[in-house]
This record gives structure tokens, sequence and C-alpha cells, in this order.
């Protein structure tokens, strides 16, 4: 069992790393400061430092592992920076200057981005062994991308880019690649940025270099995360993948300079340790490392993360990160502590160049400003709070309800990795009713009922009382109130303002209204159910009578107000004399009505449309999701008494125009007459 249990970590390990690399590159021209900037996530799970050379035509500084000589993104005293990811070119196994040798002779030898591309040139015809995407920027604002294989390269220069930035992942689209899950999530992330104008270090080390995503989709992993990863994990962890990949190892933004700034200025604000659990931190190619980050080629930052990261990782071999530590309610949360003290560091730099460009500097400066804040984040990460208390905790789908209530009762403890006992008392009556995980209840009796849960590990165990937690009531009518009391158009006003209705939740708890329907007009009409109503909250607007042509003295009309747990019918009353006495043309004209009832549904469903004068010629034409006719159904507006002539329905049983049975599924419908109405609404069949 064990030796499975350790080839099963082995393999995600393997996975993960296989994502490989993210990196970027913008320009000045989109970035909050004017400065372009390069960034990378490096996806080797390995020791590392900033090393640091002062022997070669220029000195500069890179990140790259413990006793090894590669530097995988790096910047010298020019102000030119590179870094890489892997590509999908062939790998010919020439021995030639690999990826890492390019990037080191690079930052020893050039200066700018034409220097370097001048070298790709030369090296096209006596052959390199790369195969890799290298963003570059230097100090005359070039920045941009190269796809380089062992005899080629392609420029993506971000001058010519849309949105000026280009990102990479583990493929080159001149090697055969396409896409890849960490490249959309980047392109996303970085493409949201720039159209808020919000590109800038702090943006990227918050939103993009600790963005966790699912590997196979791309799609966003929030933290916290809400839930179970799966139905083995503890509430709350996560597999760490996409860009911030439980692989990653260290991360770096570098910054370019303004055009009139000294070229010491370009800063490399550095993350060693999986950027999840670290902080960066500025280093400057004009001076050696801070001690933090170089003591004879350890870095007491690096291990200072790793152990943070011991504790933030703390199931299946640092793979499932615990994301309510990271982020947490309590505002405790080890990010919420971090994003705030990198913000500051960003803040602080910025200050010194300002008053550095504006009297004067030595390269002391730099150096003492640098170190000072190096050993700032080691302190920070040393003292940082993690919250590893055990907090027992459970939730439910739904608290309220009539006798028959089914409650969804799912056990939501935070930071309780090895828990593997659950002990359930639905009722409070010290009897254990389920000892499993999740499990759905059904209270049959009307009462206010109290839950206990015990959750243990075989050693310790802990306990949650949640008091009066599922209420059972005998009525609807004590969940919602609506106001006012009678819903009577009975004046002029009423007629031309319509009436203003609330719907108030008068209990304890977070009470969920599925939908609204009614035979009138109410808006706003854009309201997105279901639409959640806080305990003592209300939701307001305002309901309208179609303009109506009435032969008797009083109409009845109705609203609906569906919950899962029951109907609600308000009788909506009108006094046609007040309309009869009045020009049809003073009174406004509501939109189209348009609705359908009930939806979804199995059998049919009723169509119901208003029109604001006799209209001939009126259809409502059903169209399947793809957007194909399915039914025209005809509607005989002047067969229609004419107490009722500008509120119609028609009824549809699902049928196409053969009279066939249409399958289940989304269908949509439009009222097609002389008033060119234009309203579309979608329903739903259910077989």
């Amino acid at each position: 069992m064990n030796r499975v249990y350790f080839i099963l970590i082995i393999l995600l390990f393997i996975h993960t790393i296989s994502e490989t690399c993210t990196i970027g590159v913008a320009s000045g021209s989109v970035t909050t400061d004017g400065r372009p900037l390069i960034w990378k996530n490096r996806d080797v799970y390995t020791s590392v430092y900033v090393h640091y050379c002062d022997t070669l035509s220029n000195k500069f500084i890179g990140v790259g592992n413990e006793n090894n000589e590669y530097i995988w993104m790096g910047v010298n005293e020019h102000g030119f920076a590179i870094l890489n990811s892997l590509a999908d070119f062939p790998d010919q196994g020439n021995g030639r200057m690999g990826n890492g040798d390019t990037m080191k002779h690079a930052l020893a030898n050039f200066s700018t981005v034409g220097e370097f591309e001048a070298f790709l040139d030369s090296t096209n015809i006596t052959g390199r062994e790369t195969h890799a995407n290298m963003a570059v920027i230097d100090s005359t604002g070039a920045a941009k991308m190269y796809e380089v294989s062992e005899d080629n390269y392609w420029i993506f220069d971000t001058a010519d880019a849309e949105n000026s930035f280009v990102v990479r992942a583990v493929f080159a689209l001149n090697g055969g690649g396409t896409t890849s899950p960490n490249y959309e999530a980047s392109k996303a992330i970085i493409g949201d940025l720039v159209e808020n104008n919000n590109l800038n270090v702090g943006s990227i080390l918050h939103y993009n270099i600790r963005e966790f995503s699912d590997h196979s989709t791309g799609e966003h992993i929030p933290v916290p995360y809400e839930n179970r990863w799966d139905a083995t994990l503890p509430f709350g962890y996560i597999q760490a993948q996409g860009i911030c990949n439980n692989g990653n190892g260290s991360a770096v933004i570098i910054q370019g300079t303004l055009p009139d700034e000294p070229v010491d200025f370009t800063t490399m604000w550095t993350l060693l340790g999986q950027p999840s659990t670290t902080i960066a931190f500025p280093c400057f190619p004009v001076c050696s490392p801070p001690p933090e980050a170089n003591n004879n080629g350890i870095s007491t930052i690096y291990y200072q993360a790793y152990a943070n990261q011991m504790i933030l990782f703390d199931y299946m071999a640092t793979i499932y990160v615990d994301t309510y530590k990271l982020i947490n309610y309590n505002s405790t949360g080890y990010w919420t502590q971090i994003f705030p003290q990198e913000d500051d560091y960003i803040s602080q730099v910025d200050s010194l160049k300002n008053y550095w460009s504006e009297n004067s500097y030595e390269i002391d400066d730099i150096r003492n400003a640098q170190n000072d804040l190096a050993a700032d984040a080691l302190a920070f990460l040393q003292n940082a709070y993690i919250e590893t208390e055990v907090i027992p905790d459970f939730r439910a789908d739904i608290r309220y309800g009539l006798p028959g209530l089914e409650v969804l009762l799912e056990e939501s403890s935070l930071h309780f990795p090895d828990i593997n006992s659950w002990q359930w008392d639905f009722d409070h009556d010290a009897t254990i009713d389920f000892d499993g995980i999740d499990t759905v209840w059904t209270y049959t009796e009307a009462g206010t009922y109290t839950v206990y849960l015990n959750v243990g590990n075989g050693e310790d165990s802990y306990q949650i009382i949640k008091e009066d937690y599922i209420n059972v009531l005998n009525s609807i009518d004590e969940i919602i109130n609506v106001e006012p009391d009678s819903l009577f158009f009975q004046t002029e006003e009423d007629a031309f303002t319509g009436l203003d209705i609330t719907i108030h939740n008068q209990l304890a708890i977070d009470i969920t209204i599925d939908s609204l329907y009614t035979e009138c007009y109410y808006e706003p009409n854009d309201i997105e159910f279901p639409i959640l109503i806080p305990d003592n909250e209300f939701i307001e607007f305002t309901i309208w009578v179609p303009m109506p042509v009435f032969d008797r003295d009083i109409i009845c009309y109705y609203l609906y107000i569906y919950t899962s747990n029951g109907i609600m019918e308000y009788p909506i009353y009108v006094d046609t004399v007040i309309y009869n006495n009045v020009e049809n043309e003073d009174i406004p004209l509501v939109n189209t009505y348009l609705s359908n009832f009930p939806n979804p549904f199995s059998s049919e469903t009723t169509i119901s449309f208003n029109c604001h004068r006799d209209t001939e010629d009126t259809e409502i034409v059903i169209y399947n999701i793809r957007g194909q006719k399915v039914r025209t159904l005809e509607c005989n507006i002047h067969d229609i008494a004419a107490s009722t002539r500008l509120m119609h329905s028609i009824t549809w049983d699902g049928s196409d125009e053969n009279r066939k049975f249409l399958s289940s599924g989304i269908y949509f419908y439009k009222l097609d007459n002389a008033e060119k109405s234009s309203q579309i609404r979608k329903m739903i069949l259910i077989k």
C-alpha cells in the first residue's frame, strides 16, 4: 500500500512538472508606470538562489539552481533582461549552446535586444541546441518574444501585438503547437489587466504569478476553494495546478526603465520558492545580491519559504494546498498578509527611484535599499501567521422549508487533512444519526432543529453545534412577507406609476426566490433568478398592468412567487374605472410582455403576451437551441373577447410543425407581429 501511495505521489508530481514554465512580455505602452516588463513562473522543483556574475564582460544577476551555473531568468547591468520557457522544437542533441547557455551568454555579452537578435542570426548558421521561447527587454524600451529553434527563430514584437503583450507556456506556434491551458489562462489574465489599465508588477504578482487553474481546462480555481476538489480530499484543499502549480520553484518579474531613467534602476522582483508560499523582493544587477538571496550559494529566503510550504501544502507531500490558509474570512490568511507587504515594497522602491532621479545616488544606496528589503522579506516569512488550528464546520444546501424538507448536509471543516471519522446528530437528541462525510436528511415535522457534528482522526476530535440551524415551518407565509398586503390599482397615479412591491425575508437566515411570474409586467425586468435575500433583507420592484380595455369594474391578475419550498399566490386587483376615465394614449405603454408558464415544463406550457393595439398576423415562433425554427403558433387575436383583447395567451404542447413531439432541451420563442417586437425568451422542455 505504501508503495502504491508513493508511486501515486510521484505520478502526480511528474504530471504537474510537465506543465513547465509560463512567461510573458509587455511593452511599457500598456503598463501603468510606462516601464516594460518580462515575467516567468519556473517549474523546476529544486532549491534556488540569486546568482551573481562580475567576472565576464557584463555584470548580471539571475535565478538558478544550487550547485548549478545556469541562469534561467536574469538581467545585466545594461538593462538587458532575458528569460525562457521550453518549446516543442526538435532537440537533435548537437552538443552546441542550449537554452541555459544561450541566456547566460546573452547576459554576459549583450546590452540590447538588437545585439541578441544579431547573435541569433549568426548561430542560425553555426547552430544551437535551443528549443525555447525567450522573452527579452532592454533599456531602449524594446520588448519582444522569440521562438527559438536550433537553426531558426521567429519574432513576436509587443509593438505589433494586440494589446502590446505576448505570453507563452509550453509550446511555440512555429514548432507545431497551438495552445495550452496555462497559455490561455495567462493570456486572459494579462488581457484583462491591460483592458482595465492595471498592468504592473503588483497586479502580475497577485493575479498571474499566483494563478491556480485546472490543468485540463484552464478554468480559474478560486481561493479559497469553497468545496472539495474531489470526494477523497479534505474540504478547501486543491491540487496546485496551472501557472502556480506545485512544481514551481521560483518566479521573477523584471522591470525595465523609463526612457529618462538610469539603467541602474532595472529591477528583478524575485520570488524564491513556490510562488504561493514566498514573497517578492527587489534585486538590482548593478550590485551583488542580498545575503538572504545568496549566502555562499544558499538562500535563506528560499528555505524559509519551503518551511512555510510544508505547512500550507500539508496533504500528500506538498501536492495539495490548503486554500483557506492562503485566504480566509478572518482576514488572517497568508496571502492577505503577503499582498499588502509586496505592494509596500513596490511603493518604497518607486519612491526611492523618484528621489534618486531628482537628486543623486550611489550604487551603495541601491545596494542598501535592496538588502534592507530582502532582510525584511525574510523576517516577514519567518513571522507570518499561518492558521493551522482545526475549525470543525458543516453547511446545508437549504435551511428552511415545509415538512418533508430534504437537506444536504456537508462536512466543511478547515485545516484537517487527516480527518477520518464523522458523527452527526441532526436533531441534537444525543443519538448519532449518521457516521459518514455528507448525507441528505429528511425533516418530516415542523420545528426548529439544532445540528451537531463531531470530527476526528483517531487521536483528536472536534465538535461543532449549530443552534436552531434548520427551520421547518407549517406554511410558506412564515418565510416571506409581501407588502403592501393588498395589491390594488385604484387611483390614476397607480395607473401611471405602477405599484411598488417589497418581498421581505422574515427568517433569521438567507432565503432564495427561484422566480416570479405574473400576467402583468414588472420592472426592473432583468432580475437574475434565483435571487438570494439575506436574513431580514428584502427586494423591491414595481408592477404594472397591461394597458387594458375592460368591460367590468374590477379585474384580477396574479403574482406568483416561487421558492424551493412552495408557491405564494397574490391577487392583483385593478379598478378599471380609473383606466376607462383616462385617454388610452395618455397611459404609458409598457414594453411588450412575453412569458411562459410553467417553465421548465413536461407536457405543455402557456405563452402569454400583450399587444398595445389590435394587431393582425401575430405569431409565436419557436426555435431549437441551434436557431432552427421548429414551430409557428398563429394567434387569432380578433377571436378573443374584448375584455382581454390586449393580453393574450396560447398553449404549446412541445411538438413541431408535423405534430411530432420534440426531445428535451432548451428552446427559444419570439413574438412576431406588426409592432416588430424583438423580444426572445428561453424555455426548457423536460420529458
